[in-house]
């Protein structure tokens, strides 16, 4: 094989594991990639064998002194970790978080030579602030790199393009970050983002350039999946290879072949602070938006919201039992943005939103009404309305 695709998984993952195996094993990458997981101890590699129904993977355990707490970066060096231990057995590594999934069969190969031969990060505007993740990953890099300037270098990368990493180059670049040993992996932090890092990398030594999406959302934009701003057209023309499900529908699907943040994750975890700024600013942003506000509002609908995570969940066993954990969370998450914008506008009435009909684009945001997402979503309110609040 000459493709490897990495995983770093823990206990609470091991269903969303088992549904990547499963998509893994559908779309047959097991003729193209070795399927490898990162554990962090023996004890859960025995644990994921009970749970695994598959069971065709091979395995890393991070030795002892590498087993440290989240907030100081485990998922950080679990994947360089496993980079550093098979940089010389394959010519490319896809890292994937556990909340992942094959949409289709590609050429892996050919598609990750052509990423390398293009040299294209994408990058996209934020609400929130990214400089602590990116000075975070950049400063393990010489002065001269840290303190150097290239275009768009404000806008936040991380997860636009799937993690692919070359393996011809991981000799070169651990040695620029002087990680070229395993207790060196230490110096990794939280906010020390793996593929940030190497996406420094790219451009400081392999003249990779990025390329502004021409869209302002909370965080990556491929990765959130949704609230939003398009300032352009220029992200349909863009042949992505993944996306946040909710975002891949709006997207040139051509080799679009990775789900990312799935199960709901895609509900962009805002601070009080985020979702301040997106109610007063909102307005604003709709009218710079070339992509109409109805449709963009609709997304937002709780019964539209529940009904997508409804049928997420309800593909395997774990997202069951999942479920009702996720679709409160869900719920509480919409009550306090409701609960806020109620009181921006009880302040500022000039804040209201248009009624969505008064939108050009109303009747397309109908369409949402008409989704089976919707009506799941609707049915489940309509039958659980003490609970969960109403719509």
């Amino acid at each position: 094989m000459k493709i490897c695709i990495i995983m770093p998984i823990y206990p609470a993952h091991f269903g969303y594991a088992n549904e990547f195996i499963s998509s893994f094993f559908k779309y047959e990458f097991d003729k193209q990639a070795d399927l490898i997981f990162v554990f962090t101890n023996e004890d859960e590699l025995k644990e994921f064998k009970t749970t695994n129904f598959k069971g065709y993977y091979k395995s890393l355990v991070l030795p002892e002194f590498l087993r440290v707490s989240k907030q100081q970066g485990i998922i950080n060096i679990k994947k360089f970790f496993a980079l550093l231990s098979l940089k010389d057995a394959y010519k490319y590594s896809l890292i994937v978080d556990s909340e992942s999934e094959f949409i289709k069969s590609i050429d892996l190969l050919s598609l990750f030579d052509e990423f390398y031969a293009k040299k294209i990060l994408y990058g996209n505007e934020t609400r929130s602030n990214p400089s602590d993740i990116q000075n975070a990953s950049k400063k393990f890099f010489e002065k001269k790199f840290i303190k150097k300037k290239f275009e768009n270098e404000k806008l936040y990368l991380w997860f636009n393009q799937p993690c692919i990493y070359k393996n011809a180059y991981l000799g070169e670049f651990f040695k620029a970050i002087n990680m070229e040993s395993y207790k060196d992996l230490l110096a990794l932090s939280f906010l020390s983002f793996d593929y940030y890092i190497y996406m420094y990398f790219l451009i400081f030594y392999k003249d990779f350039k990025v390329v502004n999406l021409d869209i302002l959302s909370h965080y990556g934009a491929l990765e959130a999946g949704c609230y939003h701003v398009f300032k352009s057209q220029k992200f349909k023309q863009i042949p992505f290879l993944c996306s946040n499900p909710s975002l891949a529908k709006e997207l040139c699907k051509e080799k679009l072949f990775l789900y990312i943040q799935k199960n709901g994750s895609y509900l962009a975890f805002k601070s009080k602070e985020d979702l301040n700024k997106e109610i007063l600013n909102l307005k604003k942003e709709l009218a710079q938006s070339t992509r109409p506000g109805a449709t963009m509002r609709a997304q937002n609908f709780l019964s539209y919201k529940l009904g997508v995570a409804l049928i997420e969940n309800s593909k395997s066993l774990k997202g069951y039992i999942r479920m009702p954990f996720v679709l409160s969370y869900i719920t509480e998450l919409h009550k306090k943005e409701q609960k806020a914008y109620a009181q921006h506008i009880q302040k500022n009435p000039a804040l209201k939103l248009p009624p969505l009909e008064s939108y050009s684009d109303y009747k397309e945001a109908l369409r949402f009404k008409e989704h089976l997402s919707y009506k799941l979503g609707n049915a489940f309110l309509k039958a659980y309305k003490n609970v969960w609040g109403g719509a």
